[in-house]
């Protein structure tokens, strides 16, 4: 049986690229953004937060936002 040893200069050139390697093949990971929604009546009273997904698109937003006001789909929310 032969064994050669790698040198550790070497060595860890080949830990590093790996790494390197790793890293680049990682997908971000998603991030959620926390919104504080105030609402026209009483502003103090009717705060709420409405957590969402950076990857979520603004008709998203206001669905999550209308659920949590329990307000129908003809009301426009701006």
């Amino acid at each position: 049986m032969i064994v050669k040893k790698v040198p550790e200069r070497e060595n860890k050139t080949r830990k590093k690229e790996k790494r390197r390697h790793d890293k680049e093949n990682q997908a971000p990971a998603p991030t959620i953004l926390m919104i504080w929604c105030l609402v026209n009546e009483d502003p103090l009273a009717a705060t709420f937060p409405v957590n969402i997904s950076d990857s979520r698109t603004i008709g998203h937003l206001k669905d999550v936002i209308r659920k949590n006001i329990n307000a129908p789909d003809n009301v426009t929310l701006s």
